[in-house]
């Protein structure tokens, strides 16, 4: 199954738009494999995983 994005735009009090977040996740996983911000200019970063392993069980 592909991965999901969802986007959340934070706003300033005045309205106009301050920071455009992306969530790229998994649902086979159920665990978010990258965030993206976007504050409107040409500096837009990603954070994301390259390795992703299991919790040990207790």
């Amino acid at each position: 199954m592909p991965a999901n994005t969802r986007s959340s735009r934070l706003l300033a009090a005045d309205g106009s738009k301050t920071l455009l977040e992306s969530v790229l996740y998994s649902p086979d996983l159920a665990v978010i494999l990258a965030k993206r911000y976007d504050d409107g200019t040409a500096q837009e970063s990603t954070v994301g995983y390259e390795e992703i392993k299991p919790l040990k069980s207790q």
